[in-house]
């Protein structure tokens, strides 16, 4: 239990002082990066990002703050990381957690019936591998 509330707290503090940076929004989410928590190993980068909801979330989520992984070359993503919050911007209190290792997601090709995830997708991606 103890071991819980110090990551808890850990994670609270974070998101307390991160200088957020807009990266992408499509419709009903706002999507954020902290480029201060920014860190590359060759083509891999891990990031914390945060999404902003329009509306809560099945759960009571209103925000989530996630540390992803990117592997720029062959431009994929995965969660390493969840901590969704009951308030806008990672605040308030923690509704769900999950930390482990997602499986590999791959930014789409452009096409009429994706555009607007693969966009996001993209766009986020352009923004971590460029730094």
């Amino acid at each position: 239990m103890r071991i819980i509330l110090v990551v808890l707290l850990a994670v609270a503090a974070t998101s307390a002082r991160a200088q957020w940076v807009k990266v992408a929004e499509d419709g009903d989410t706002v999507y954020y990066v902290d480029p201060a928590t920014l860190r590359r190993d060759g083509d891999l980068r891990q990031v914390w990002e945060l999404q902003d909801f329009a509306a809560r979330r099945p759960g009571g989520a209103r925000s989530r703050h996630a540390l992803f992984e990117f592997d720029c070359s062959a431009e994929r993503w995965r969660v390493l990381s969840i901590t969704d919050h009951a308030e806008p911007m990672a605040a308030g209190n923690v509704v769900g957690s999950w930390k482990g290792e997602s499986a590999w997601g791959y930014v789409a090709p452009m096409t009429g019936t994706n555009i607007a995830p693969s966009a996001t997708n993209r766009t986020i991606l352009r923004y971590v591998c460029s730094r």
